[in-house]
């Protein structure tokens, strides 16, 4: 879980599987977060999760994979999604769920997925 004020760079193959509840976060990075081995186990999961936050930028990451939802924005304001692209095929596989955001912007990004884009 990052902390306010904190940034994640996620590299290469990363995987995180942490959330956000904080002040003036960044995650960025050109890391792949995968979410199959959650899948392979039969579990849910959300790989990114934006809750109650504030100043919140998501730049670069892929993710990939995810066997639930891969990026929820939730009860948030003044976050920016930038280049984030999202690509899975498993069933209720969300893109990206938005929800209760204020002053949020979501742009250059692109999404394909088994279920709802957006959500």
């Amino acid at each position: 879980m990052l902390t306010s004020s904190e940034s994640c760079c996620l590299l290469c193959r990363a995987i995180w599987n942490g959330g956000v509840r904080a002040r003036n976060v960044t995650i960025r990075g050109r890391g792949i977060v995968c979410g199959r081995h959650t899948f392979e186990k039969r579990q849910r999961h959300k790989m990114v999760q934006v809750q109650f936050a504030d100043e919140v930028h998501v730049e670069g990451i892929i993710l990939r994979e995810s066997s639930g939802w891969n990026m929820m924005l939730d009860h948030a304001s003044q976050v920016h999604v930038d280049n984030v692209k999202i690509i899975a095929h498993f069933a209720n596989s969300d893109g990206m769920d938005l929800s209760g955001l204020t002053d949020s912007v979501v742009s250059n990004s692109f999404v394909h997925n088994g279920d709802d884009v957006s959500a």
